[in-house]
């Protein structure tokens, strides 16, 4: 498989149509034409007198005439007429096949197996699956309804169906699930984990889109950029839990008010994008003043929430996403400082923001959906506990017991030496299995469930006639090892095993033409399937483990986000609590920031917040770590580090951010901690404790009681037009 067309990114996930398209892929679909075309001709040639040569020569031609054609052609895309015609080839082939080699056509019926995994990744529909699997059933049993082969090929053939099927379910599962982790996990990683909103990935993404369309259709578009007038007061002295409540509603009133194909982006701290396509700058100003108009409606924030505004439109303002932000950043500067704010009193209680209705599509304006997402990949790991699968081994077990018991009962011509005693064997797995659980991945147990598909199938080869009978289901073989093993030695460890056991069986039924070419198919099957399976397992969890780490990680400045904040301080404090140790949280914000951005722009603050990254990144080494939590607030994870001890970490904070400035202006740093167990045992409640002690830092008083709150707020209100509204 084409480990390139595997390899996930936010623009390319694990996906059918990556598998489809795959040339390795394609190279294994036609090659299997290729050599049954080949091997068919040999038999023809060199066969037992009791084949009609006419006919396995006649299907040889034709299956040569397919691989070529296939050669000829590029990989089908899923789901079109071609792919479908394709499909059909896979079961109706192996019918024309057995009717070839008739009486004995359990020599090629396993062949029917294929079209399980193929239709369920060239084919995304379940119900046009099951049609593709229903007509595949139909076929193989064609030959026998018509009187065409033995007893021993429809005993096949009822080993066969269930395999095709239970294939094919387990490879729908399985990527549909990776499907699922990839679109999952891609949203997470271009949304904003506090509002919901998109982030600077997402807007870049639909910023580059929009480039795109413009030069080829000339279309239009604009883009609206906001940011909050007060914010810093309300987080210096409500706090942050306040100014994220405030964030919450600001992009609630945006994500509502947008269009369905508008995209919303907070793009950090109190700055939102509105990127608007086929919009011209006019309309674009409209909706910009409706938008203003609506957040100073939200009157649970005292008179409302009062906002600057920049506009800037594509093409008459520029062509490439820094001229057109750079525009739309001055104007919101000038915006702002030509416009009278309204006066603003912050209650201290903050209420919640009004329900957000249903969620939409990703980028879509009214996509207001919740940051409430788990993040759950698809691994081997995760695949272990499955019950389902357990269930599903231990009724292949039974299907064995009721296949031994049934040619003992009915057909004991196919009954060889011992199949008396070999009946009791599955029993015994199917007891074992439904009264324990699934294995852990590496543990003995798990190596002796591995060995069932291959094992349980030669056993019940040796001792029928012929041995095809019992091989359909260790058509698992390749896909059980390669999802119950994390590293590819044990895999190929398996593989080699099983290929050892089939080829002994096939020393033993040598003189067995069905048998012969059925192990031989097997053993072709069981490294395709194993590798193939192996191949998208693991690019589905390097698929997982990328795009998570993105949706833990700040675009702007690499650090780790709020998320990865609150995952990794809940997993410290349980760790910290059961060792017994101590852990300190350091939570700081850029005095001045503020003033870089609305005198120097946006560009200024955004490489302000970058040194501050960097600088953060040198003082907090392994095991301790630096994470942005939004706007210009960060903080510091010290792992086993007491009050005392963190001192020195917040003295080299202290220094290193000391020196900063952006075009002359200076950029200090309040500071704040809380240590575990002595001020707070919870992330909620470091948290809080953090940011307390960070505004008693910047206020130079350890009293946070109401006095600092009344006079900073009778200071906004006294320099503030008066409001029918203040409070």
């Amino acid at each position: 498989m084409d480990l390139a067309r595997l390899r996930p990114d936010l623009g390319g996930r694990v996906s059918r149509r990556d598998i489809a398209l795959s040339p390795a892929v394609w190279i294994v679909v036609w090659g299997t034409f290729a050599m049954f075309a080949a091997a068919s001709a040999l038999i023809g040639f060199i066969g037992p007198e009791e084949l009609n040569r006419t006919s396995v020569l006649a299907l040889s031609a034709l299956l040569a005439v397919i691989a070529i054609a296939m050669v000829r052609m590029p990989p089908p895309e899923p789901d079109t007429p071609r792919t479908h015609a394709l499909l059909a080839l896979t079961y109706v082939v192996p019918m024309l096949a057995i009717i070839a080699f008739a009486p004995q056509g359990s020599a090629v019926a396993i062949t029917a197996a294929f079209a399980g995994p193929l239709t369920s990744v060239w084919v995304v529909d379940r119900r046009q699956i099951v049609l593709h699997l229903t007509a595949a059933t139909i076929a193989i049993f064609t030959p026998w309804v018509i009187g065409a082969v033995d007893d021993g090929t429809l005993v096949t053939c009822l080993c066969i169906a269930p395999t095709m099927w239970a294939l094919a379910l387990t490879c729908v599962v399985v990527l549909e699930s990776a499907e699922a982790q990839g679109s999952q996990l891609a949203h997470l990683g271009k949304r904003d984990p506090l509002t919901g909103a998109g982030n600077r990935r997402l807007l870049d993404e639909e910023l580059q889109h929009e480039l795109s369309l413009h030069a080829k259709s000339h279309r239009p578009f604009s883009i609206l950029t906001f940011d909050l007038n007060g914010f810093k007061a309300l987080n210096d002295t409500v706090g942050h839990a306040a100014g994220d409540e405030l964030l919450k509603a600001t992009a609630d009133v945006l994500l509502r008010t947008a269009r369905p194909n508008d995209t919303v982006v907070r793009q950090g701290g109190d700055e939102f994008c509105l990127l608007l396509p086929g919009t011209s700058a006019d309309d674009a100003r409209v909706l910009g003043e409706l938008v203003r108009a609506s957040l100073q409606a939200v009157r649970a924030y005292g008179s409302g929430i009062s906002t600057g505004i920049g506009l800037a439109s594509c093409p008459a303002d520029g062509t490439t996403s820094d001229a057109l932000l750079a525009t739309a950043d001055e104007r919101l500067r000038a915006d702002k400082a030509s416009t009278p704010r309204p006066a603003t009193s912050w209650q201290e209680e903050v209420p919640e923001a009004a329900p957000r209705e249903g969620r939409h599509e990703p980028g879509s304006g009214r996509d207001a959906a919740a940051p409430t997402w788990t993040i759950e990949g698809v691994s081997r790991r995760h695949l272990e506990a499955l019950r389902p699968t357990w269930r599903a081994a231990a009724a292949s077990s039974a299907f064995y017991a009721i296949l031994t018991a049934g040619i003992l009962r009915w057909a004991p011509e196919l009954a060889g030496p011992g199949l008396e005693i070999v009946v009791f064997v599955p029993i015994i797995g199917v007891v074992l299995l439904l009264l324990t659980d699934p294995p852990p991945i590496g543990s003995l147990r798990n190596h002796g469930y591995v060995t069932l598909p291959y094992l349980l199938p030669a056993v019940v080869a040796l001792t029928t006639k012929p041995g095809a009978i019992g091989l359909g289901m260790s058509m698992f073989v390749g896909p059980l090892a390669a999802s119950r093993f994390v590293e590819r030695r044990h895999v190929i460890g398996h593989l080699v095993a099983a290929t050892v056991v089939f080829s002994a069986v096939l020393v033993v039924k040598a003189d067995e033409l069905p048998t012969v070419l059925s192990l031989i198919i097997v053993m072709a099957n069981l490294w395709v399937l194993g590798f193939s399976c192996l191949l998208v397992l693991e690019a589905s969890e390097r698929q997982g483990r990328r795009l998570a780490h993105l949706v833990r990680r700040d675009p702007l400045t690499g650090l780790g986000n709020r998320r990865r904040l609150r995952e990794r301080l809940g997993a410290e404090l349980a760790h910290h609590a059961a060792e017994g140790q101590p852990l300190t949280l350091i939570a700081l914000d850029l005095n001045g920031f503020k003033q870089v951005n609305d005198t120097l722009g946006h560009a200024a603050g955004d490489e302000i917040l970058i040194r501050v990254a960097n600088a953060l990144k040198v003082v907090a080494a392994p095991p301790a770590e630096a994470m942005r939590q939004g706007g210009d607030e960060f903080a510091v994870l010290l792992p086993n580090t007491t009050a005392d001890e963190a001192r020195a970490v917040i003295a080299a904070i202290s220094r290193s951010l000391g020196t900063l400035d952006a075009g002359g202006l200076k950029v200090a740093s309040g500071l704040g901690t809380a240590t575990f167990p002595d001020d707070a045992d919870t992330v909620d409640g470091l948290l809080d404790r953090a940011d307390l002690r960070l505004r008693e830092h910047k206020y130079g008083t350890d009293d946070l009681a109401a006095q600092i709150e009344a006079d900073v707020r009778a200071a906004i209100v006294r320099n503030l037009p008066e409001s029918p509204d203040h409070a």
